[in-house]
């Protein structure tokens, strides 16, 4: 079986500082992770989006490479900055690969919840030179799901992705447990998002997706894919069980 081959291919819709790699065609292929001697097939439902927030290029394009040579991801994205990516709300989740610069350490905050804001199904995974714990518990506190530092070996990268793929929270070891802990309970009281938070509001009035679609100048699928995101995060059946659960939250 000959590998697959993958290339970077200019797109005039993206910046001029982001470059996207994709598998050239994944339908009916049976793609393998691995070396020669020990090869497993991979699922093309098992593969995920990685879009990658690095300004030195070097390491970017090197990242992105790598990660697209591993087999882990259906398509590979990488920009320079946040403001040049521009994702489809209706893709799908997608796990951001960000690093941390100092321009970028000073305003977490912001730039958390400015992800959040373009993508409310994100993934972020934060890569800095520096691991600094404050940083870390900060930034999971945030709502990142993996904080890795930059002298990580590849495999331990691959292993935080799969795992934050499958729900789970990545932070190194010397972090204590107590910090860890204190700081996923916070990630779960406070995931929502601003506009997420809106569109509780409006499931407490009983109102249709039409409705909120109008009165927020979002499209119908727009509100749909909301919706449907608060239902998931905050393990609902229904909009009336969304909005009792909201509360709830609310009073821890």
């Amino acid at each position: 079986m000959k590998p697959l081959s993958f290339s970077i291919e200019a797109n005039p819709a993206m910046s001029p500082h982001a470059s996207s790699l994709t598998p050239p065609n994944l339908d009916g292929l049976l793609l393998y992770r691995g070396g020669d001697g020990g090869r497993k097939p991979i699922s093309r439902e098992s593969l995920v989006r990685i879009v990658s927030i690095c300004e030195p290029a070097l390491l970017r394009d090197c990242l992105n490479h790598c990660l697209v040579e591993a087999g882990v991801a259906i398509s590979v994205e990488g920009y320079a900055t946040l403001d040049d990516w521009q994702p489809d709300i209706n893709e799908g989740f997608a796990i951001v690969l960000l690093y941390c610069s100092k321009g970028i350490i000073i305003e977490i905050d912001h730039i958390i919840s400015k992800i959040f804001n373009k993508s409310p199904q994100s993934r972020i995974v934060m890569m800095a030179d520096l691991e600094d714990s404050s940083l870390i518990v900060r930034s999971i506190k945030l709502g990142a799901r993996a904080f890795i530092g930059t002298n990580s070996s590849f495999d331990l990268v691959l292993a935080a992705l799969q795992l934050v793929r499958a729900g789970g929270i990545y932070m190194p070891v010397e972090i204590p447990r107590q910090e860890i802990g204190a700081a996923v309970g916070d990630t779960h009281k406070s995931r929502l998002t601003s506009r997420q938070l809106e569109i509780v509001e409006y499931l407490r009035r009983g109102e249709p997706n039409a409705v909120i679609a109008r009165e927020l100048n979002i499209k119908n699928n727009t509100v749909k894919v909301h919706v449907r995101n608060v239902m998931r995060i905050l393990g609902a059946k229904s909009r009336f069980d969304a909005v009792v659960k909201a509360d709830l939250r609310a009073e821890l």
